[in-house]
């Protein structure tokens, strides 16, 4: 994500991705790259606060609260996101299969989940 790298993107992303987005819009692979090609998105830096894993057999949740900065659509943001992420293991790796991301209010930053 902070080096914008589709290429690498599509490879960790299963092509029936489910992913919803901050504001509520769920979004398909193809989507979620077209906005990293684009330039739509871009992520300048970002400071992981916690990451949480929890791994069984084929399948994987990650738990990940991160301080964002970048800009969308040209409007520069600043924040606090929590991402959550349901991976699988396949033939080729581990792919996204699932996920969302969502803005976290400043009073909301104590709890790192």
């Amino acid at each position: 994500m902070l080096a914008g790298d589709a290429d690498a993107l599509a490879r960790l992303i299963d092509d029936d991705l489910v992913f919803v987005g901050p504001s509520g819009e769920v979004l398909g692979k193809e989507d979620d790259l077209a906005l990293h090609r684009s330039g739509r998105q871009r992520i300048d830096a970002i400071d992981y606060v916690s990451v949480r894993i929890v791994m069984r057999e084929q399948s994987a949740v990650t738990l990940v609260t991160a301080d964002l900065e970048g800009s969308f659509d040209g409007s520069a943001f600043r924040g606090r996101f929590r991402y959550c992420r349901f991976w699988r293991k396949t033939a080729n790796g581990w792919k996204v299969l699932g996920g969302s991301v969502v803005p976290l209010p400043a009073e909301g930053r104590a709890s790192n989940g």
